[in-house]
């Protein structure tokens, strides 16, 4: 066997070396990916803090509310933007309720961070009768 032929056959040709570079450009894509997502992850899980004070606060300033009309209300409380929904409250087909001097209401307030993060609270609220 002449030295020639014994380095031809060691070594790696250059579509080895081409599929390896797929290869690992493939796995450092998906390794990116996956700590992007990770981090936006964190960073709103950081936000839910100040989000959850704030929907406490909206939700505080109903309690003292004597009258809320149905619709919606929104406002903004340390620089997160907030809805309150006040909606019939829903008895799932229980028939009429009996003449109380309670009206339900369910109230859904949603608070949005400035990064989009999201965080909604839903509560039912007894409020008096007009009249009573």
């Amino acid at each position: 066997m002449t030295s020639d032929q014994r380095f031809a056959n060691s070594g790696f040709t250059m579509i080895e070396v081409l599929v390896a570079l797929v290869v690992i450009a493939v796995l450092l894509t998906a390794m990116g990916s996956l700590i992007a997502v990770s981090t936006r992850s964190t960073r709103s899980f950081g936000l839910y803090p100040g989000m959850l004070q704030a929907g406490r606060m909206v939700m505080a300033s109903v309690a003292d509310a004597d009258r809320l009309y149905l619709g919606p209300m929104s406002g903004e409380v340390n620089g997160h933007r907030w809805q309150l929904d006040v909606l019939a409250f829903d008895s799932m087909g229980l028939g009429p309720l009996q003449p109380i001097s309670w009206r339900p209401q369910t109230l859904i307030i949603t608070v949005k961070s400035s990064m989009g993060t999201v965080l909604r609270l839903e509560t039912v609220r007894l409020q008096r009768r007009d009249g009573e």
